[in-house]
């Protein structure tokens, strides 16, 4: 994970890219996850926390 992370970071920064888009579009699909909409409550719960992962790790 971390390791994905650092390549992915390391690629934006090479090449100039901004992060807050990204962090952006996930904080949106984060805050627009809905159960039983999209999926189960417990489904929901853990997508939400690997999202708040990767937007902890871009920030």
């Amino acid at each position: 994970d971390e390791w994905g992370i650092a390549g992915a970071r390391e690629v934006y920064r090479t090449l100039a890219l901004p992060t807050n888009a990204y962090i952006e579009a996930l904080t949106y699909t984060r805050d627009r996850a809905c159960a039983p909409r999209d999926m189960s409550a417990q489904a929901v719960n853990e997508y939400k926390s690997y999202l708040d992962y990767l937007i902890n790790a871009l920030s």
